[in-house]
């Protein structure tokens, strides 16, 4: 039973370990990168781009297309 809860503590720490360094990494990433500001889909102006049909991108970002075993160039 100990040796059970070792094991999980063990792998559970591993994980927030990777976790932190993939955070710190993207961060790394983004600064370096010299980009004024983050965006997210939120504040995408699709009236910008008339062509860019909002309902077919939105399941994007929310992957429903892989719910329904779809693919993403379908949509």
């Amino acid at each position: 039973m100990l040796a059970r809860t070792l094991d999980r503590l063990v792998w559970e720490g591993s994980f927030g370990e990777v976790a932190h360094k993939e955070q710190r990494r993207i961060e790394t990433a983004l600064k370096i990168s010299g980009l004024p500001f983050i965006k997210g889909i939120d504040e995408f102006d699709f009236t910008f781009q008339p062509k860019l049909d909002r309902q077919k991108v939105m399941p994007l970002f929310d992957l429903t297309f892989i719910r329904q075993n779809g693919n993403s160039t379908t949509y």
